[in-house]
């Protein structure tokens, strides 16, 4: 238990690095797609941004709201917002230790830290924030002989696996897999009786989410399914399994070690039913995800690497509470394995952050060349890697201009601009995909716009 406590008050070096760069690369992190979008509506609207019932959003929003509340710089609410995510992670790696269970948190830090690289830039995923928040949850029903009195158990207990329901649809695979492996595993102490009656509690609210509060995104995903029909059965052959293989060389390479690590060690201590748990958890969980996102078109890299972080949750656990404890007799493998995850984690971040340096390059160029007029542009000169998915444009051009140039500069690009060209006359209104937003109604200190006697011109090429 002294190496688990000692190696997990380390981990807060591991989080603090984390916190750094989240602070130096808070562009990056920011001016990009979601990130932009969900800092808009909460400047724009003074409140948080929740998506489809997602309100374990609240938390890593507190701060950016906090900041543009006190009317701090657009800078400073950028920071704040990049920060606030990495901060989420930290507090509940903070609360696994003040449970006194190191185990959980040692878990919770390679789970962060596996395969970790664009997915430190598109942060704001659900998934990933729901995954973070069980590791708290089961550090307060596990290991309970020093568990605060149970009234207050269960209460917190109650309101962290409502959380944790309604963070993603996906969330249902990790959680389960930490049911199972908690279930079989003897090293793991818990009421049995406990881990039947938070599964039945979750499916329970599971159900009464999706018929009370149903929402036709999460609902249209099911399709995805249906690719396993048509690709039958050339399942390997799709691209994003081949390039699930590559990865393992460049950037999951963590994944095969520790998958190929815990079914040798289960197979030699002859425990069958966790072998079968890791086996198939892994092995069916990666091919729901490739399968369902099977091209590379419209599937970017951090769709794919935010729902492959069930993956290092399925190998985590196994890690740190069996195969950790069989090799501690050699005390310097355990510390070594956790700090090489580590800095590998970090030399990813800083080696991929020039693709999202140089994404906001091009904005800034493009923002200089052609910012002094109110643009609606087709999407025929979209270069390959810097726009990505073109109606996070006016959001994203707002961030970086508002931020460098003290001047909103007002540049939609658009698959189609037929779709958007009837607000074209917009002379005090901002255009973006989702809308038209008057400028009266726009906080003047983060939207600071020139041009309010001028209407869009429509490039539909260029």
């Amino acid at each position: 238990m002294y190496m688990y406590k000692k190696l997990y008050y380390t981990g807060f070096l591991a989080y603090a690095c984390l916190l750094v760069l989240a602070v130096v690369f808070y562009k990056e992190r920011t001016i990009l797609l979601d990130n932009s979008l969900f800092l808009f509506e909460m400047l724009k609207d003074d409140s948080f941004s929740i998506q489809r019932n997602r309100f374990i959003v609240i938390f890593p929003q507190l701060l950016p709201l906090l900041a543009a509340k006190l009317s701090l710089s657009l800078k400073w609410v950028m920071i704040s917002y990049s920060v606030g995510y990495m901060l989420y992670h930290i507090a509940c790696y903070a609360l696994c230790g003040l449970l006194k269970n190191y185990r959980m948190g040692i878990a919770l830090l390679l789970v962060n830290t596996m395969i970790v690289a664009h997915t430190f830039f598109w942060h704001l995923s659900e998934l990933g924030l729901g995954i973070s928040l069980m590791f708290p949850f089961f550090a307060l029903l596990i290991d309970i002989e020093h568990r605060h009195t149970k009234p207050l158990q269960y209460l917190l207990a109650g309101a962290g696996l409502i959380t944790i329901v309604f963070s993603h649809p996906l969330i249902i695979f990790p959680f389960f897999f930490t049911c199972a492996f908690v279930w079989f595993n003897k090293h793991v102490k818990a009421d049995r009786r406990m881990i039947i009656i938070i599964c039945i509690i979750f499916g329970i609210i599971l159900f009464a989410k999706k018929k009370l509060l149903p929402d036709t995104y999460e609902s249209d995903s099911t399709y995805l399914i249906k690719n396993f029909k048509w690709y039958f059965p050339d399942y390997f052959r799709a691209y994003s399994n081949i390039r699930f293989v590559d990865n393992w060389f460049y950037v999951y390479y963590w994944l095969p070690v520790f998958y190929i690590g815990a079914l040798v060690f289960y197979a030699v201590k002859k425990k069958w039913m966790l072998f079968l748990l890791v086996l198939v958890s892994c092995f069916v969980y990666s091919q729901i995800v490739n399968i369902s996102y099977p091209e590379y078109k419209g599937t970017y890299d951090f769709h794919w690497e935010y729902m492959y972080s069930s993956l290092c949750l399925f190998l985590a656990l196994p890690m740190v509470f069996d195969i950790f404890p069989a090799i501690n007799k050699h005390k310097i493998i355990v510390p070594a394995i956790v700090g090489l995850v580590v800095i590998t984690a970090l030399l990813r971040v800083n080696m991929i952050r020039k693709d999202y340096r140089g994404r906001v390059d091009w904005y800034r160029g493009y923002a200089e060349k052609y910012g002094k007029e109110k643009m609606m542009v087709g999407l025929h000169d979209k270069p390959m890697g810097s726009l990505l998915i073109e109606w996070a444009s006016p959001y994203e051009f707002w961030l970086l201009s508002t931020l460098e140039r003290d001047t909103t500069v007002s540049i939609i690009i658009h698959k189609n601009v037929d779709e958007i060209g009837w607000a074209w006359d917009q002379y005090r209104g901002f255009v973006t995909t989702w809308g038209v937003y008057p400028y009266k109604d726009l906080n003047p200190r983060y939207f600071k716009f020139r041009d309010t006697s001028t209407h869009y011109s429509v490039y539909k090429d260029r």
